[in-house]
């Protein structure tokens, strides 16, 4: 079943498209990848799909719902974690974490409740009174992914929140977003890191140059991987993503760089 799709979703700055008659569809309780090159369109897609930036053209359909019309509906079943982590550095990490749950609507023994599991949890407890701004990138971006998650939204929206987290961090993670698809969400994460997509999704879609030029199963993605791969080493996926954006071109080495 669908969950989120959208229809010649268009977007572009200056002039200059970003995102050009995208039709995208990601299933339900499904964990779908969204990957491409450095400026393949991957965060504008996200912003429009959560409303940061509207769409230049297009249509968008979340929970069987038009995005423009239902856009406050949708947003409350949503969770986002954008690459520019929105979080109050100079509140505490209780403070964000309460703060959020209360815009979500939980009341305040609720928040209060699900802050303290989810610090604990995540082994921010000690910290729990410091001020985000002393934090590490990585401590934020965990504090980024429990504000995203304490009103059990329907869909998590995740750009790239799996670059600068230690791994046990993002093993804790993988694990969580896979039972908590198990239970009937759904996960649309963009990444650079093609194998850690392979492993952790099911369903995979490759942006280049603003387009949508491959989305499949990733167990079918596997195995059209293998049949054209021409690199020793290389993953299923990562040999379907260099055929879908064309780049098979050995880099020149600059003659100078041999490091004496």
């Amino acid at each position: 079943m669908k969950l989120l799709t959208t229809t010649g979703l268009t977007k572009s700055y200056h002039l200059k498209p970003a995102v050009k008659n995208l039709d995208l569809t990601v299933g339900e309780r499904t964990l779908h990848g969204l990957i491409g090159p450095n400026g393949s369109g991957k965060t504008t897609t996200l912003q429009m799909l959560t409303g940061v930036f509207p769409a230049g053209r297009g249509e968008i359909r979340i929970f069987g719902k038009q995005f423009h019309t239902d856009s406050l509906d949708i947003k409350a079943k949503i969770g986002y974690v954008p690459e520019i982590l929105p979080l109050f550095e100079h509140l505490k990490a209780d403070e964000n974490l309460y703060f959020i749950g209360r815009l979500y609507g939980l009341d305040a023994k609720t928040s209060k409740a699900r802050t303290d599991e989810l610090l604990h949890a995540f082994e921010l407890n000690g910290v729990r009174s410091d001020f985000v701004h002393t934090y590490s990138k990585g401590m934020k971006k965990k504090l980024a992914f429990l504000c995203a998650i304490i009103h059990n939204p329907k869909l998590l929206i995740l750009d790239e929140l799996f670059e600068g987290l230690d791994f046990i961090t993002s093993f804790r993670i993988q694990e969580i977003l896979r039972k908590y698809t198990e239970k009937g969400g759904t996960v649309l994460v963009s990444s650079n890191n093609l194998r850690l997509v392979e492993a952790f999704c099911n369903e995979v879609s490759v942006l280049h140059q603003g387009e949508l030029v491959f989305s499949g199963d990733i167990q079918e993605v596997k195995k059209m991987g293998m049949r054209l791969s021409r690199k020793e080493g290389l993953s299923g996926l990562e040999s379907v993503f260099l055929n879908a954006v064309g780049d098979q071109a050995e880099p020149e080495m600059p003659e100078w760089l041999n490091g004496f």
